[in-house]
Formats: structure tokens, C-alpha cells, sequence
């Protein structure tokens, strides 16, 4: 990048700053907290803001995003769709698709907007898909009509029409998100002054677990520049902390406890991090902090980072794409995050989960192999099982069959059978049938 090119590009981030520096009422706003600007980089500086967009960032980057058809079965995945390459495997010439949408979520955490513009072929077909800087694009209305104002590197501003931009946006007005590090910059700030404030304390400050009095009244001028040059030597820096200066006899130990005022700064630092995870809206766990977790509540977490934290993200990223990236006309496909992988579970609870879904005939042995990463048994591995002794509710509610009657015979001398005897043509001593009991 030329120097010509990079001074622009940085005219326009300034530019873009000022532009949302700027209040309702025209007076300029700049953000700040604890006498700091806040800025991306101060931002990025933190490390719970750090994580908390990483891990949703990374999170949502792994996950599959597929195009899929309905089929008179289900629906199957549309790997000829050119949305579907664009989404899963390479949205453009230089960037992966896991790196694209964690580039996409890093923007729109941070500036509460990304925008990515859409290059299409002759046939109005997706083929690429190319990221556009926040701080250079500025949506309007104009005659009921949504235009992206661009302001391009050589400082030639163009217009593009909202059905070529994908626009991913957080919480905010009818055109645009809020930018997050606006709304959370005291909390920012405050959390960068504090990390300020100690590594100035261990690079410059003094840190003792005591100090030695003299008994026998004060000391002389050159004993007492001695002993802070001493002092400096053997304790300046953080390389020397908590160590007990060596004097001459004379002397008394007075030990040192922590200050109320460092109690409360670790106090409050521990605070910024839950504060920050709570304008971010992911766990305390999620960046590290296992303060409130137990063996008991961790798995019911993780759920609530899956519903909570990542399910709206995903929803807003999925009806962009089906928006801007599937035709109108085309209603039988749509996009989709499959956030399994990122919901991989025990080998014991996967075990029973298998079984539940096998036992409702709702899953076969090669899907199951396949979830797994195995090769399938072939044909055999496509059959669906279910329990011999299930029946289905209409049955288990109707009247019992009527048991069947013991058949009857008719005897020559006009008698009836039990169903135990049996006529046999065997003569007896008055010419007739005889009767035998088995």
C-alpha cells in the first residue's frame, strides 16, 4: 500500500470517528473514560473486551454455513448453489470463509456494523463477496431507496445499492447499529486506566512488605541520602518486590499491610470484566473467570452462551444471506448455521442421545457414523429400528380383540363335545360310535 493511499485510508477512519463523535444536537461527543479516548485500539487493549469478541467471533467462524433445498423428504444441501461456496469455503480471492465471518463479527462487536460488498456475474449470480471498512460507508434514504455511501482509498466517494452490500448490524437505529465500544467506553476507559496504573506501578513504584525504624532518634543528612540510594537499589522496580532493606544496627521492623485503596483497585478490576461481559452479553466463564462456576451450573451455561450470546447473531447473519445472496423467486432454499460442532458432547451423553433417536426410528447407523467422522456399513447402515413392543396410541386405546370359542363337535347320540373329546370310528359292543378322552 502506497504512503499516498494509507494517509487516506486513515483521513477516512478519522473522518468516520468524528462522524459518530457527533451527537444529535451537532456538539461533538468524544468517548472517554477515566480521562482516557477510547478508540479500537484502547478497546482491543482490554483483555476481557478482547476476548469476549474473540470468542464469539471464532466461535460462529467454525461453524458450518450451508445452503439448503427443500425436497419432498426434508431438504438436502445445495452444493451447487454459488451462495453455498461463497458462505462455506471462499467468499473471496484472499480470505477463507472462517476468516471472512470472523472479520464480519469483529467489526460489527466493535463498530456495530460490517459490511461486505456482493460482486455479481452477468446472470446477477453471488461470486464474491468482499469486506468493506465500517468507518467508510454511511447508509441513507433517498426517495424511499437504501444507498451505501462509500468513501473509497483515493477519496472518490460512491453510491452502491443495498442489494449489493451484505450488511450485518448490531443493536441500533432503523439504518445502522451503535458502535459497542461508544456505548461501553467509560467502562473501556476505567479498565485501561487501571491496567495503566499498575504496570506504572511495577515498572516505576515501590512496592515493601515492611520498613526499618531507627531507634536512637534521626539520622544525618549523608546516613539518610545513603539510605535512599539504598533503598532505590535494592527495591526499585518490580524485579524487587517485597524484599526487606538491610540497615546497620539500631533499627526497628514495622511490616506492612495491604493498602485499602489496592484491595479495592483489584476489586475493581475484577468488576470492569463482569461489567464488559455483560454489555457483550457472554458468560463470565467464557473469558476466564470461574468465580461463579461450579461443576453443578458450568453445562447450563455453556447452553445459555449457545442460545443467548450466539443465537441472535446467527439469526441475523442467516436472513442477510437469504436476503441478498438467494433470489426471491427461489423460496425452497436458505441458509444455514449448523452450530453442532460447536455442541460436540460427552462420549456417554452422546451415547444416550444416539440411542433416544434410534428408538424413534428418527436416525439410521450411518448417520449416526457420519455425526461421528466414520465411514457408513453400506447399504445395511440405512435402516430405521424401532422397539418391537411399541404400539401406536389409536390401539393402545381400543377395545381388546374377543377371545376365540373352543370348537364343538356334534355327537351321533345328540350330544355336544368340551372341546377335550375327540370322536374316533372305533366299534363298540352296540354297534355305535365310541367316545375316547384324551
Amino acid at each position: 500500500m502506497s504512503w499516498r493511499r494509507a494517509l487516506s485510508v486513515r483521513i477516512a477512519r478519522m473522518a468516520r470517528y468524528v462522524a459518530q463523535w457527533y451527537g444529535d444536537k451537532g456538539h461533538l461527543h468524544i468517548p472517554r473514560g477515566a480521562g482516557k479516548v477510547v478508540t479500537e485500539d484502547v478497546a482491543f487493549s482490554v483483555s476481557a473486551y478482547w476476548c469476549c469478541v474473540r470468542v464469539i467471533a471464532e466461535t460462529i467462524g467454525q461453524m458450518p454455513w450451508r445452503v439448503y433445498r427443500s425436497t419432498p423428504r426434508g431438504r438436502e444441501i445445495a452444493e451447487g448453489h454459488p451462495a453455498d461456496r461463497l458462505l462455506n469455503r471462499t467468499p473471496n480471492a484472499i480470505q477463507d470463509a472462517p476468516v471472512w465471518r470472523e472479520l464480519m463479527l469483529r467489526w460489527v462487536l466493535s463498530w456495530g456494523n460490517a459490511y461486505c460488498e456482493i460482486v455479481r456475474d452477468s446472470s446477477f449470480r453471488p461470486v464474491a463477496l468482499w469486506p468493506i471498512e465500517p468507518w467508510r460507508v454511511l447508509p441513507r434514504l433517498e426517495s424511499g431507496r437504501l444507498i451505501y455511501g462509500v468513501q473509497q482509498p483515493s477519496s472518490v466517494p460512491i453510491d452502491l445499492e443495498a442489494h449489493d452490500v451484505l450488511h450485518f448490524r448490531g443493536l441500533g437505529t432503523e439504518l445502522m447499529g451503535w458502535s459497542v465500544i461508544n456505548a461501553m467506553a467509560r467502562t473501556l476507559g476505567l479498565s485501561a486506566a487501571q491496567e495503566e496504573s499498575f504496570a506504572s506501578q511495577m515498572e516505576h513504584g515501590t512496592r515493601l512488605s515492611g520498613v526499618l525504624v531507627p531507634t536512637g532518634g534521626d539520622l544525618k543528612r549523608e546516613s539518610a541520602e545513603r539510605l535512599t540510594k539504598m533503598w532505590k537499589e535494592q527495591h526499585g522496580g518490580s524485579s524487587n518486590h517485597g524484599k526487606v532493606v538491610m540497615l546497620p544496627s539500631g533499627m526497628d521492623f514495622k511490616a506492612f499491610s495491604m493498602p485499602n485503596t489496592d484491595a479495592q483497585l483489584l476489586e475493581s478490576r475484577q468488576f470492569s470484566v463482569i461489567d464488559i461481559c455483560r454489555f457483550m452479553r457472554v458468560p463470565p466463564h467464557k473469558v476466564y473467570d470461574l468465580s461463579r462456576a461450579t461443576f453443578s451450573n458450568i453445562t447450563h451455561q455453556h447452553l445459555e452462551f449457545q442460545q443467548d450470546t450466539l443465537g441472535p447473531w446467527m439469526v441475523k447473519l442467516e436472513h442477510q444471506a437469504d436476503r441478498k445472496l438467494i433470489s426471491t423467486a427461489a423460496t425452497d432454499y436458505r441458509t444455514e448455521l449448523d452450530p453442532t460442532s460447536t455442541l460436540r458432547m460427552d462420549p456417554d451423553t452422546r451415547v444416550k442421545y444416539y440411542q433416544g433417536l434410534s428408538n424413534l426410528g428418527a436416525i439410521s447407523p450411518n448417520e449416526v457414523r457420519e455425526r461421528e467422522g466414520l465411514n457408513d456399513l453400506g447399504p445395511e447402515g440405512d435402516i430405521y429400528t424401532v422397539p418391537v413392543n411399541l404400539q401406536t396410541l389409536e390401539k393402545a386405546g381400543a377395545e381388546p380383540d374377543p377371545q376365540p370359542q373352543p370348537r364343538q363337535l356334534a355327537l351321533p347320540f345328540g350330544g355336544k363335545s368340551n372341546g377335550d373329546l375327540v370322536a374316533t370310528n372305533g366299534d363298540n359292543a352296540n354297534g355305535r360310535g365310541r367316545i375316547r378322552d384324551y
